[in-house]
């Protein structure tokens, strides 16, 4: 099983993430949370992600998709809830996003 949650910050992917791994046992992975922990282990692209994102940029989506695709390719005989920001801002974005999103749910 793979659950797929999309939705600007504060729209409460997070909240129903949680609900989703207490009712159903999965594991949520948040590409925010997957950014933060590549950063804070110095991972390369976690350092590379910190640096653009502390310009006050966004993290483009091959360095998010890598580091999803490296997570997802960890865990993925696990039943997971995948949760991850959509705004106005990077919705030009989402057309690559599409593709991944149908890749890693098939995996």
């Amino acid at each position: 099983m793979r659950i797929v949650l999309l939705g600007p910050p504060g729209s409460g992917k997070g909240t129903q993430a949680a609900l989703l791994v207490e009712q159903l046992g999965i594991t949520h992975i948040s590409t925010g949370a997957l950014l933060r922990d590549a950063a804070e282990r110095g991972t390369e692209l976690g350092l590379q992600a910190k640096t653009i994102s502390d310009k006050g940029e966004l993290v483009p989506d091959s360095v998010i998709s890598d580091m999803l695709e490296e997570r997802l390719h960890y865990m993925m005989m696990l039943p997971m809830v995948i949760s991850s920001m959509v705004t106005r801002a990077t919705w030009p974005r989402q057309n690559h996003w599409i593709s991944c999103w149908n890749g890693y749910i098939n995996l």
